[in-house]
């Protein structure tokens, strides 16, 4: 117990004590400044993604063993862990409105069907994580650069 609790408290703390002393020699803004731009921060949001339903499925299908909401968001599951195509997918969601709602739309009626919670757990997850995923920065080609390709 007491093993588990100093865990906790080191991740906890770890980080708070970390951001601290960066901000004390003024280094917080930088480092905040480079994740917000990194390829790898959108790419590491969507494999959390991957891992949060993968732990939600593994734990439903230890409760209802044999649902078909279970298989069909298993589909979206597997891809999830291909990490580039899903941060585009996740992107393509963000910048569409249409789209967006129409996930929303279809999220919320869909949880109240019996077997298929799982579906509508993985569209909210997945809404929730587009609208919280960073920006990936876009490289800016000059008319010169493309003339040299």
């Amino acid at each position: 117990m007491t093993a588990k609790l100093l865990f906790i408290l080191l991740v906890s703390l770890l980080p708070l004590a970390v951001s601290i002393a960066l901000a004390r020699k003024g280094r917080l803004m930088v480092v905040r400044r480079c994740l917000s731009r990194s390829e790898k921060r959108a790419n590491f949001a969507a494999s959390l993604l991957a891992i949060v339903i993968l732990l939600f499925h593994l734990a439903y299908s230890l409760a209802f063993p044999v649902t078909i909401g279970l298989a069909i968001s298993s589909l979206y599951a597997f891809f999830a862990i291909a990490v580039k195509r899903n941060t585009l997918l996740l992107l393509f969601i963000r910048s569409s409105m249409p789209i967006y709602l129409g996930i929303f739309a279809i999220a919320v009626p869909i949880g109240f069907i019996p077997g298929m919670f799982p579906i509508a757990y993985t569209l909210s997850a997945v809404l929730i994580t587009a609208a919280c995923l960073p920006d990936i920065p876009q490289q800016n080609i000059t008319e010169s650069d493309a003339t040299k390709h």
